[in-house]
């Protein structure tokens, strides 16, 4: 095999690959740091799994391992800390063929990760997921793996995990609904922390992607800020959210101009308790008193009213609020037949 052609000083002169993204955006994965040289009788024990099918590799590993090594302390009969440095190896043999191997590292990293819970492998593993190579691209596992690794403290996990979760998100936010956006950072905290319940966290979550899209440069993206507000809106009940979602509207950012929209938001955030989400309500319908008489805050509201009786894809269907907005509506006319 070729591993074992090499010299010793081919294996020792190796260096890391360099971390980050290339210019084509794929990750590097990094190279093993294992003296396999300096490991001869470990070598001895593990030569013939080069003569093993991958189907054979994870039934066939535990027979070669030392007697006093059979179980890891406290750990189960299927983990042990010396799958990783070997299968490592093996996985590091792969990516240097000519063309690489994706597919057989990425079941010697899996391996590796899953039963040795090896940090250099589970970051390695991460970051196949992340390129899609060897198996389909998957960014919350390259988010989830890259979290194991980082909680070991390997090199950059931590960071790399955070540029990978925000592609994970900015994928969702760019090509799904508001809904679907909600539920991939649901599905974030379930993946990554076990946690069934997470809207708070959630909500957290989308609100600091959000900022990126509205940073303090001439690239703003409140198509994609948009999206973020609406789902917090709607599944987070964020009233903050609510209140973003109604300036988007009120000035046209990321969505034409529509103040029954703008309206409505104000108003679900000021009943959530947000007080300049109702100065802003009731701001906007004396723009239109001033403007128009009360006539046209009447025709504001009535084609509010309407818009929660149908439901549009700027209003959520809601009957109980086009009630409300057709009773202030009348309201307006009596007020107006006194004056």
């Amino acid at each position: 095999p070729p591993a074992l052609e090499l010299e010793e000083k081919e294996w020792l002169e190796r260096t890391d690959f360099p971390i980050g993204l290339d210019v084509d955006g794929q990750f590097f994965p990094l190279e093993p740091e294992f003296d396999i040289f300096g490991q001869s009788d470990v070598v001895e024990r593990f030569i013939t799994l080069f003569k093993w099918t991958d189907d054979d590799l994870e039934l066939n590993l535990f027979p070669v391992l030392k007697p006093e090594d059979e179980k890891p302390e406290g750990g189960t009969g299927n983990t042990h800390p010396a799958y990783g440095p070997v299968l490592k190896v093996f996985a590091s043999v792969e990516l240097d063929a000519d063309p690489p191997n994706y597919g057989k590292a990425f079941e010697y990293y899996r391996i590796a990760a899953e039963k040795g819970r090896d940090p250099e492998a589970q970051y390695n593993l991460g970051i196949l997921y992340a390129n899609g190579q060897g198996t389909e691209k998957n960014l919350l596992l390259a988010a989830y793996w890259l979290r194991q690794a980082g909680e070991a403290n390997f090199h950059d996990a931590q960071a790399t995990e955070s540029q990978v979760t925000f592609m994970y998100l900015d994928e969702n936010i760019r090509t799904r609904t508001a809904r679907e956006v909600f539920q991939a950072a649901i599905d974030y905290y379930r993946t990554l922390f076990g946690m069934e319940n997470a809207v708070v966290e959630a909500n957290a979550l989308i609100d600091a992607i959000s900022k990126y899209y509205v940073k303090e440069d001439e690239n703003k993206d409140y198509v994609c800020a948009l999206k973020c507000f609406r789902a917090m809106a709607e599944f987070g009940d964020s009233d903050s959210a609510m209140y973003n979602v109604g300036l988007c509207h009120l000035h046209g950012w990321g969505t034409p101009e529509e103040h029954p929209a703008a309206l409505y938001w104000f108003d679900r955030a000021a009943d959530c308790g947000n007080e300049q989400a109702g100065e802003r309500r009731d701001g906007l319908i004396d723009v239109y008193r001033r403007g128009s008489g009360n006539a046209g805050a009447k025709n504001l509201l009535e084609l509010l009213a309407l818009w929660c009786r149908t439901g549009m894809p700027e209003v959520m269907h809601d009957e109980r609020k086009s009630k409300y907005w057709e009773a202030k509506a009348k309201e307006l006319i009596c007020d107006g037949k006194r004056k």
